[in-house]
């Protein structure tokens, strides 16, 4: 144990680093997604505007000091959150559908060329800036819903129009039937 940890473990911390630990530690087990950025570059004007924008995605925008956001996500148990935690970092989170947000936020870094997406973590696991990238670029929740009714229903589109066909041929068969019976 080197001779700063050492003294850092007597040492009690202070009370607001503690509560910024509490309110990290909560916003990480609160939400069903995080996204990490690099907040550089980014002034207020353009954080307000960011932060409004993901109000209306369901998410918040949060900037926060590494070394108590490291230690809330380890004391969360997602220390795999924050591995090469590094520079100015903003935080993404929310309890909503994570793919707005996520459109929300790549909409403005288009625009902006800033904030700069570092990471993510949805549903327990931690992905790329490249995999949350594309969870931007899904379409949304009810879309994908249709989506998925519409290809589950083809299947039985085209039966039902089967037996329809089959049904009316054999009609058919037995109107010709009945008028040769008749003309006989």
């Amino acid at each position: 144990m080197s001779e700063a940890s050492r003294r850092a473990a007597g040492r009690k911390a202070r009370p607001e680093k503690t509560a910024m630990v509490a309110e990290f530690r909560s916003l990480i087990e609160g939400s069903g997604f995080l996204f990490l950025a690099d907040n550089r570059g980014m002034g207020m004007a353009r954080t307000a505007e960011l932060r409004t924008r993901l109000r209306s995605a369901g998410g918040r925008y949060r900037v926060v000091r590494n070394r108590l956001f490291r230690r809330a996500a380890d004391e969360a148990g997602c220390g795999v959150l924050v591995e090469g935690l590094g520079g100015a970092t903003a935080v993404v989170a929310g309890e909503g559908d994570g793919v707005e947000a996520a459109r929300a936020l790549l909409g403005f870094v288009k625009e902006h060329e800033r904030p700069v997406v570092k990471a993510g973590f949805v549903e327990g696991r931690r992905i790329g800036a490249e995999e949350v990238k594309a969870l931007g670029s899904l379409p949304a929740k009810p879309v994908m819903q249709a989506m998925l009714v519409g290809t589950l229903a083809a299947p039985m589109r085209q039966l039902a129009g089967a037996l329809h066909q089959k049904a009316a041929s054999i009609v058919y068969v037995l109107k010709a039937i009945e008028e040769k019976k008749a003309g006989a």
